[in-house]
């Protein structure tokens, strides 16, 4: 797995304490760069909507949400 993938794995449960490991693969994802900032958007499928999310860290996200993609 890359480097960035295993970031994202990591503050995925950091920040919200659902464990993405099993789900994560690094070749779904959208990249982008604006402004030199390189930008990476993991696609997650299989999560499910009733998991109580809940943050390791100083609650620094407070609204959770998702968007429904489809194939």
């Amino acid at each position: 797995m890359d480097l960035i993938a295993v970031f994202f794995r990591d503050q995925v449960l950091e920040e919200t304490g659902y464990n993405i490991a099993a789900k994560i693969d690094p070749a779904n994802v959208i990249e982008l760069t604006i402004k030199e900032q390189r930008i990476s958007l993991f696609i997650v499928p299989g999560v499910p909507e009733d998991f109580n999310f809940q943050t390791r860290t100083r609650k620094e996200i407070s609204v959770w949400d998702f968007e429904f993609m489809c194939t």
